[in-house]
C-alpha cells in the first residue's frame, strides 16, 4: 500500500514538473497561433482578390466575346444585302481595321440596326450629307478619312476594290482615288476597263466643275475654291470634252493676247497648261515652252513659269516626251528643276514612265554628274522614275539595274519604291476580276 502510494506521489511530482514545462511553452503556442491566424486571414485575402480578378476576367472574356460576335453579325448582315444595298459598304469595311472612333461604331451600329436596304443607306448618306442628327457623329472630314482609309485597305488587300468603287459611288467624293487606279492599272488591262474607270471619273467630276464654273463667285468659301481647283482638271483627265473645250479656248486666248488679269483665274493655270499640251494640238507644246522660256511676255510667276515647265511633259506622243527630257538636260533648265519635268509626265499618260525608264537608264551618267552622285535630288529623280511600275517584271528589271550601281543617296527611296511596286503588283492580281 505504502509502495503504491509513494509511486503514485512519484507520478503525481513527475506530471507537476510536465506542467510547469507545458506552462512555460504556453505564450509560445499563443504566438504561434496568432501568427497562424494572420496568415490564415492573409490567404482568405488573396483568395478574395483572386477570386475578383477571376471575375473581372471572365467579364472582360464575355464582353470581347460579345463584341466579336457583333461584328460577325456585322459582316454576315454586310454578306446578305451586299447585292440589294452596294453603298453600306462604307461602313462595313471601317470593321476591318481598329480605328477606334466612337462616330464610325456609331455609324456601324445604326447599319446593323437598319430594317432595310433603303434606310442603311440613309443612315451612311445622311452622315455624309449632314441631313440629320447623324453629323454629330460624322461630318465630311472624317468620310474623307474613312474613304481614304479604304483605300489604304484595298491596296493592302484587306478589303476588295470593288468596296471601294461602291463607296466612291455613294459618296461622290475621292474621285482622285480612279486616277491612281487607273494609272496602276491601265498597262496590264483591257481598253473597255481603262474607259470605264475614266467614265466613272467623268460622272464624279464633270457635273461639279460644270456646276462651279472657271470663275470664283463672291462669297464663295475656300473649300468651294478648292472644289474647283481639284474638279475641273479631273473631269479634263476623264476626258469631258466640255472642260477640255473651256481650257483649250482659255489658253489660246492668253497665249495669243498676253493679258492681266488673265481669262481664268491663277488657281488653274496650271491645268490649263497641262490641258492644251495633252489634249490641244502639237504645237500648243511648244508654246508652253515658249512660255517658259520667255515668261515676262506673259507675266508670269515664277510658279506658274514652273507650271509651263511641266506641262511639256504632258504629251501624249513618246518622240515628243523622249525630247522633252532631252531638253530637261539643256542649259535652259536648272537641276532642281528636273524632276518637275518627270513629275507631270509620269501622272499624263500611263506610257510615258516606260519612256522616262528607258531615257533614264541611257542618260543616267549624264544625270549624276549634273545631279551629284550623292545629291538628295537623285533620290528624287529615282523615285519618280520607278515608283509608278506595277508588275514583278519591272520591279525585278529596276532591281537588277541598280545592282551595279552606287545609289547611297537613293537607296531608301529605292527600296520603297521597290516596294511599292510589289504592293501594287499583288493588288491588281489579287483584285482585278473583283473590279
Amino acid at each position: 500500500m505504502h509502495l503504491a502510494l509513494a509511486a503514485a506521489q512519484a507520478e503525481a511530482v513527475d506530471l507537476k514538473v510536465k506542467l510547469q514545462e507545458a506552462e512555460k511553452k504556453i505564450p509560445d503556442l499563443e504566438k504561434l497561433c496568432k501568427k497562424h491566424e494572420k496568415s490564415s486571414l492573409s490567404n482568405s485575402n488573396m483568395l478574395s482578390k483572386l477570386t475578383e480578378a477571376n471575375t473581372q476576367k471572365s467579364s472582360a472574356i464575355a464582353s470581347l466575346k460579345a463584341q466579336v460576335a457583333e461584328q460577325g453579325s456585322l459582316l454576315e448582315r454586310y454578306n446578305e444585302h451586299r447585292s440589294e444595298l452596294r453603298a453600306d459598304v462604307a461602313a462595313k469595311c471601317v470593321s476591318a481595321q481598329p480605328l477606334g472612333s466612337l462616330a464610325y461604331s456609331a455609324i456601324l451600329k445604326k447599319v446593323s440596326t437598319a430594317s432595310t436596304a433603303a434606310q442603311a443607306r440613309q443612315i451612311i448618306t445622311s452622315a455624309y450629307w449632314a441631313q440629320d442628327d447623324v453629323t454629330t457623329m460624322l461630318a465630311a472630314s472624317a468620310t474623307a478619312a474613312v474613304l481614304n482609309d479604304a483605300v489604304a485597305l484595298a491596296i493592302s488587300g484587306y478589303v476588295p476594290t470593288s468596296a471601294v468603287f461602291d463607296m466612291v459611288a455613294a459618296f461622290q467624293i475621292l474621285g482622285m482615288f480612279l486616277e491612281s487606279l487607273h494609272q496602276s492599272w491601265a498597262d496590264r488591262s483591257p481598253p473597255a476597263l481603262c474607259e470605264h474607270i475614266r467614265s466613272l471619273a467623268r460622272a464624279l467630276f464633270a457635273p461639279q466643275a460644270t456646276a462651279l464654273g472657271w470663275s470664283h463667285r463672291p462669297g464663295d468659301s475656300p473649300l468651294v475654291a478648292r472644289l474647283r481647283a481639284i474638279s475641273i482638271p479631273r473631269a479634263a483627265w476623264a476626258g469631258d470634252v466640255q472642260v477640255i473645250a473651256q481650257a483649250l479656248a482659255h489658253f489660246e486666248q492668253f497665249y495669243t493676247a498676253p493679258s492681266e488679269p488673265k481669262p481664268f483665274h491663277h488657281d488653274f493655270t496650271a491645268s490649263v497648261f497641262e490641258i492644251a499640251v495633252r489634249c490641244g494640238p502639237e504645237t500648243n507644246h511648244s508654246r508652253v515652252r515658249d512660255m517658259y522660256e520667255h515668261s515676262a511676255r506673259w507675266r508670269l510667276s515664277e510658279d506658274h513659269r514652273m507650271a509651263a515647265l511641266g506641262a511639256m511633259a504632258c504629251t501624249r506622243d513618246p518622240n515628243t516626251m523622249w525630247q522633252t527630257l532631252d531638253y530637261v538636260l539643256s542649259e535652259h533648265v536648272l537641276p532642281q528643276d528636273l524632276n518637275i519635268v518627270m513629275g507631270f509626265m509620269v501622272p499624263a499618260d500611263h506610257r510615258s514612265k516606260h519612256v522616262l525608264w528607258h531615257w533614264f537608264k541611257l542618260n543616267y551618267q549624264h544625270l549624276v554628274a549634273r545631279l551629284g552622285e550623292a545629291s538628295a535630288l537623285l533620290g528624287h529623280v529615282v523615285s519618280t522614275v520607278v515608283g509608278d511600275f506595277s508588275t514583278e517584271e519591272m520591279a525585278d528589271d529596276d532591281e537588277q539595274w541598280f545592282a551595279n550601281k552606287h545609289t547611297a543617296a537613293s537607296d531608301r527611296m529605292l527600296l520603297q519604291s521597290l516596294e511599292f511596286i510589289r504592293v501594287r503588283t499583288a493588288w491588281f492580281e489579287r483584285d482585278h476580276d473583283d473590279v
